[in-house]
Order: C-alpha cells, then sequence, then structure tokens
C-alpha cells in the first residue's frame, strides 16, 4: 500500500498534477495504509505485553494475541480473501473462532486487564466504571435497583 501511494504521487508530481488534488484521489488508500499501520502497532504492543505475562498467563496470552489477530482478519477480510491471504472457508469460520477464543479469555479478563494497564477509556464501555451499578440504579426505578443490589452481591 505505501508503495502504492508514493507511486502514485510521484507519478502524478512528475506529470504535473496538483498534489493536493493527487492526494485527494488516494485518500481511501492512504486511510488503508494508515489502518494497516495501527493494526501493525497494535500487534506489536500485544505481543510485546504478552511475553511480559507470568506463565500462569501464558495460554491467556496466546488467545489474547490470537483475538487481536482473528479481529484484524475479521474487520477486513474482503481484502485478505481478494488477496489470495485467506479462504472463504476461513473468512466463514471467523465469527465462531473468536466467540471460542473470546469465551477462554473471559476467566482473565479482569486480571489482563489490570496487568497490561488497558485504561478505563480504551475499554469504551460504562460498566467498567466501579461505582456502573450506583449510576445505572435511578435509570431503573425501584425494581432495578433492587435487581441490580442482588446481581452485585452474588459476584
Amino acid at each position: 500500500m505505501h508503495r502504492k501511494l508514493t507511486r502514485h504521487l510521484a507519478e502524478a508530481a512528475d506529470s504535473g498534477v496538483d498534489q493536493f488534488a493527487a492526494w485527494n484521489e488516494r485518500t481511501d488508500l492512504a486511510l488503508q495504509l494508515a489502518e494497516a499501520h495501527a493494526a501493525g502497532l497494535t500487534m506489536a504492543a500485544t505481543l510485546d505485553a504478552c511475553a511480559a505475562l507470568p506463565p500462569d498467563l501464558a495460554a491467556a496470552g496466546h488467545d489474547l494475541r490470537l483475538m487481536v489477530f482473528l479481529e484484524e482478519i475479521s474487520a477486513n477480510a474482503s481484502w485478505y480473501l481478494t488477496e489470495g491471504l485467506v479462504t472463504a472457508h476461513v473468512v466463514r469460520t471467523l465469527p465462531d473462532q473468536l466467540t471460542a477464543v473470546c469465551a477462554r479469555l473471559l476467566p482473565y479478563a479482569q486480571r489482563l486487564t489490570d496487568m497490561l494497564n488497558v485504561p478505563t477509556t480504551i475499554i469504551r464501555s460504562a460498566i467498567v466504571d466501579a461505582d456502573y451499578a450506583t449510576k445505572l440504579a435511578p435509570a431503573l426505578g425501584d425494581g432495578g435497583t433492587k435487581l441490580l443490589r442482588h446481581v452485585w452481591s452474588a459476584s
């Protein structure tokens, strides 16, 4: 993608095409390049973080790396498929593979999140707030408050 983008911009410059116009013609490619770069950084950070996990989390670390990998393939399955990097069978099985990996990670989720210092803002869910039940209760009324107290006291 990088070579394709830089080649196009160089060819445009050589032929006198306005660089702004040339860039605008390739913004989709530039966005794909940026997303691919971000995916690479995410995988590298995941590999580094998992390498530092204690031995009792080795299997969870493997599954965490697998989840990041499968999510990337899933998000861009059509590209991987058209480039011949995966088969249609692999694409069809991605949802089940991700579900299985997430199920295996679930018992380790809180520990991994804490050990990897994942900020609450990255998780993007109100439920990770320690005061979630208290904040949600008024919206649910009296019956909801009782239900939440029961659920939270059981966990």
